[in-house]
């Protein structure tokens, strides 16, 4: 087993309190807490038991203002992050500490520009980098070298207006995965990586996530079509990729599994809040993620269990809100076995670091051994600190990784010059599975438009009908309004009243959602922090 001396870490430890859905506020505790609970409490026989683990929390370098997004060395000894220097905090770089000794290196302090999020080739040499934006190329590649430089990859921009995003590199590193935002929508594409004499390029890109719509009145295709998409890791040495989705069910992000040799998808995890950046351990058997599922974020719209018909809209003003906004998302680090949620099995909270208002941001990291896994996390939506934590699960034996096989050519995907974009003005009436019709009007593109979806009695779920209508428009790219009038009946009862203005980060209105016993209300704008540094918590639990 990898072992972390004590000189590299704080000994600050919080407790990571989560057993069968059950929630419970983790406090700030001194030394290790060793969490062991009997079987007997734990509800199914074939559920995992929650195990053991220490939690502890890097020391920030002495030159280091803030830290995030931490990737272990493909070797295991060293842990990278971004950062960004006390002596110049406009400037990020990519940093890496060692887990033997806590000593300190810049990778990329010598490159002509900023350089914070990054994946490590197989190597563990080169890096990728990768940036946010709409006009720009947003994946270079740094070659320590040539520590001067940084390699544009080339093919990843298309000719239309597009965002590209979240690049995932495939265990043997012959394979780019990224997401494609087009002003139709959210797509996951694959293309092979090259290194050329000039650079890099990626070549054969395929469409690989959403199937295309080939029967105008399906409702489950509009569905699959208009769902937001993000590809995450992958797993399986290379033959399964992992990627986040609201694919089953209008503003639920949950996590999902594509066989690339067959294009089939699984669903690994069922739960009405916000499941994202994934990665499963080294045997394939353990997924680590961030969520929200002990706090209430996303329910406040994915409640009712309505079509993802109009999801590809609602993504900015809702991440806006959430990730920066007055409804910051405070993410945690998860553990779930591979099989999923199940009954009252919703796997392992690890930190309940939440409580206290940090978040999770940029994923939960494993080691190549299989024991520990790591995260970065920042302190409300104006970031006012930043940490690195650590989770090692102490029950387990050190892995040997399994070597990366070639990753399966996706002969089943299209090339993606071959996936026009989708119309920008639709309307179709739409059947449920179950009975019912919903109503899908589109009305323009990413950048401006109204999206409207009016349900008639529709059914996506046995005994149960949804009756109403859920509307946005897209003013400018920053500028937003949501409005829901949703009534459901049948076995279950409840409702869904929005009524939300929302500028950048900023947002006015209400929520208001309720399914059966469980009811949730939120006014905005909410309270401002409290003074002694927590988060007030909004919304509030109205059951």
């Amino acid at each position: 087993m990898f072992r972390v001396p004590a000189q590299v870490w704080q000994k600050v430890v919080r407790s990571p309190l989560h057993v069968r859905g059950q929630r419970r506020a983790g406090r700030w505790r001194m030394g290790i807490w060793l969490v062991a609970v009997l079987a007997s409490s734990c509800g199914q026989d074939s559920d995992p038991v929650p195990e053991p683990v220490t939690l502890s929390y890097l020391t920030r370098p002495a030159h280091v203002l803030g830290w995030g997004s931490p990737r272990f060395r493909p070797d295991g000894r060293w842990l990278s992050f971004g950062f960004a220097h006390k002596d110049n905090p406009e400037r990020r770089d990519v940093g890496m500490i060692s887990l033997e000794t806590g000593e300190f290196r810049c990778l990329t302090c010598g490159a002509p520009r900023s350089a914070a999020a990054h994946l490590w080739f197989p190597d563990g040499q080169r890096l990728l980098v990768y940036y946010f934006g709409i006009f720009t190329d947003n994946f270079f590649v740094f070659e320590p070298e040539t520590p001067d430089r940084l390699y544009r990859i080339e093919g990843v921009k298309t000719a239309e207006l597009t965002h590209d995003r979240f690049p995932v590199l495939s265990p043997d590193g012959r394979k780019l995965v990224w997401t494609k935002v087009r002003l139709d929508g959210f797509h996951i594409v694959m293309g092979d990586l090259v290194r050329d004499p000039r650079g890099y390029h990626v070549e054969n890109v395929r469409h690989l996530y959403p199937p295309r719509v080939d029967s105008q009145d399906s409702l489950q295709q509009w569905s699959l079509a208009h769902a937001w998409y993000e590809a995450k890791s992958f797993t399986d040495q290379g033959r399964t990729l992992v990627f986040s989705a609201t694919r089953d069910e209008a503003a639920n992000v949950d996590i999902y599994l594509l066989d690339l040799t067959s294009g089939n998808v699984v669903r690994v995890t069922h739960h009405p809040e916000w499941d994202e950046t994934a990665e499963f351990s080294p045997d394939g058997r353990w997924l680590a993620f961030e969520s929200t599922r002990a706090h209430v974020v996303l329910r406040l719209l994915s409640l009712l269990h309505m079509p993802p018909l109009i999801d590809f809209a609602a993504v900015l003003p809702i991440t806006n809100m959430t990730l920066t906004g007055p409804l910051f998302a405070t993410h945690e680090p998860y553990l779930l076995d591979r099989v999923g949620d199940r009954g009252d099995y919703i796997g392992q909270r690890l930190s309940a670091e939440g409580n206290d208002g940090w978040a999770t941001r940029d994923g939960v990291r494993w080691h190549p051994d299989g024991t520990l896994v790591a995260w970065g996390a920042v302190l409300g939506a104006t970031i006012r600190d930043t940490h690195i934590g650590l989770a090692r699960f102490t029950s387990r034996r050190a892995l040997t990784p399994l070597p990366p096989l070639n990753t399966p050519e996706p002969t089943w995907a299209p090339p993606l010059a071959e996936v026009p974009l989708r119309p920008n003005k639709i309307e179709e009436e739409l059947t449920g599975p179950f009975g019912g019709a919903a109503t899908l009007k589109v009305d323009g593109t990413l950048v401006s438009g109204r999206f409207t979806m009016e349900l008639h009695g529709l059914a996506v779920r046995p005994g149960e009908r949804l009756d109403g209508r859920l509307a946005i428009d897209l003013v400018t790219s920053d500028t937003a309004r949501i409005d829901a009038d949703v009534r459901l009946s049948g076995r279950a009862r409840g409702f869904l009243d929005v009524a939300l203005e929302i500028t950048g980060t900023r947002a006015v209105g209400h929520v208001r959602v309720q399914r059966g016993a469980e009811r949730y209300e939120v006014s905005l704008p909410t309270p401002e922090p409290a003074q002694n540094g927590t988060v007030a918590r909004q919304p509030v639990d109205l059951r």
